[in-house]
């Protein structure tokens, strides 16, 4: 359960920064003007289909606690967040979203949902994916450490 705690905040700490290079880098690098595209899916895996409603979303499928999503283009290189919430403005178990690009597809993210006190849960999310037309050879990464080790 520690893993599941410190991946997360590891989560947050990554989109925190990304959010941070992505307002550093549009305005003081001259990217400003640079296309931006949004994709997003509010989905309940608990209902047939799970996926709600969308834009540029394809389809969402569930395995277990994680339910992968997959867009229309390759989002591989994107941003994403998730949080859990429900589709339709009804009460929704507390938990929280992590979300990881897919190793088998460059079209889709995999999110997986947890209770509040870190147990794996399903629970309905609304996933938000960022892409920005990038020159990615300037784009410096950084990649953390594992804190574990």
């Amino acid at each position: 359960m520690n893993r599941i705690r410190t991946t997360a905040i590891a989560a947050a700490t990554i989109a925190t920064a990304a959010t941070t290079f992505a307002v550093t880098s549009s305005t003081s690098a001259g990217y400003a003007n640079r296309e931006t595209n949004t994709y997003w899916a509010v989905v309940d895996p608990n209902l047939v289909p799970s996926m709600q409603r969308d834009q540029g979303a394809m389809y969402a499928s569930a395995a277990g606690t994680e339910t992968s999503v997959r867009f229309e283009r390759d989002i591989s290189m994107c941003s994403y967040t998730a949080t859990v919430g429900s589709p339709w403005g009804f009460e929704v178990e507390p938990g929280f979203a992590t979300v990881r690009t897919s190793p088998v597809e460059p079209s889709a993210v995999r999110v997986a949902t947890y209770s509040a006190n870190g147990d794996p849960a399903i629970l309905p999310f609304h996933l938000h994916v960022m892409c920005w037309d990038t020159d990615w050879s300037k784009v410096k990464f950084f990649i953390p450490e594992d804190p574990e080790g």
